[in-house]
């Protein structure tokens, strides 16, 4: 596993993703997320309660099929998403529907 995991680590910090951007910073990604002190920065990660963490999962995964309100669901006779396509017109119709109504 360690074998594994260093063979990962090497290959991932040997691919640099370019960018037009100039004020993104250049380097090897992973070895700038694990050691920032090499690139003259801190870390800036935060740690998380797990039990925060599951608040948000339960706050933002939809509970069943339907995206909104079951009622206003059956009402536009809208019916969940197959594909992406799908999905996509459901977003629309969706936003379109609050647009109105605002």
């Amino acid at each position: 596993m360690m074998l594994k995991s260093s063979c990962c680590f090497f290959i991932c910090h040997l691919k640099n993703r370019p960018t037009k951007n100039q004020n993104s910073p250049k380097g090897r990604h992973v070895v700038m997320y694990k050691l920032p002190v090499i690139y003259g920065t801190r870390s800036y990660l935060q740690s998380v309660d797990e039990y925060k963490i599951e608040i948000c999962r339960d706050e933002c995964v939809f509970q069943d099929e339907h995206p909104c309100d079951i009622d206003v669901f059956k009402e536009k006779r809208w019916t969940s998403p197959t594909n992406i396509d799908n999905a996509l017109q459901l977003y629309c119709d969706i936003r379109n529907g609050l647009l109105v109504d605002l």
